[in-house]
């Protein structure tokens, strides 16, 4: 049983095993080289989430936050910033419709959001990009 031996190093278990990228036999994942023909291992891909922010996320932040309040916040991985400044500009945009009036303070209101959402997310990103 030639699958059983390849296993036998790994254990009893496949769940923690891997495949070698030159050879192609089953490895234990915690091994760097494998026993077999001495190749090293890749690094597992790190998450987007923890990858550094690039320069561009300056234009990409500005002009997310030009579409609507917050999303250059989401770009940025700033959800709570970003979910506060998207409910503030809903609730600016929705309220006054839904009583059944347009009130002439909503106007400047979301127009003030929207530019205080715009300003932040580009000292955000650009700190960021910055490495601050």
């Amino acid at each position: 049983m030639d699958g059983d031996s390849d296993h036998a190093s790994v254990g009893n278990s496949r769940l923690h095993s891997a495949t070698c990228r030159d050879c192609g036999k089953r490895i234990s994942d915690r091994t760097v080289r494998c026993p077999a023909c001495g190749v090293r291992r890749r690094a597992s891909p790190k998450s987007s989430l923890l990858a550094p922010i690039e320069s561009n996320a300056v234009i990409v932040a500005c002009c997310l936050s030009a579409f609507f309040p917050g999303l250059g916040h989401l770009s940025l991985r700033e959800f709570g910033r970003g979910a506060g400044f998207a409910l503030a500009g809903a609730l600016v945009l929705a309220v006054p419709f839904a009583a059944g009036f347009a009130s002439v303070f909503a106007i400047p209101v979301a127009f003030a959001l929207w530019l205080s959402a715009l300003y932040d997310a580009y000292t955000r990103a650009d700190g960021a990009a910055a490495g601050k």
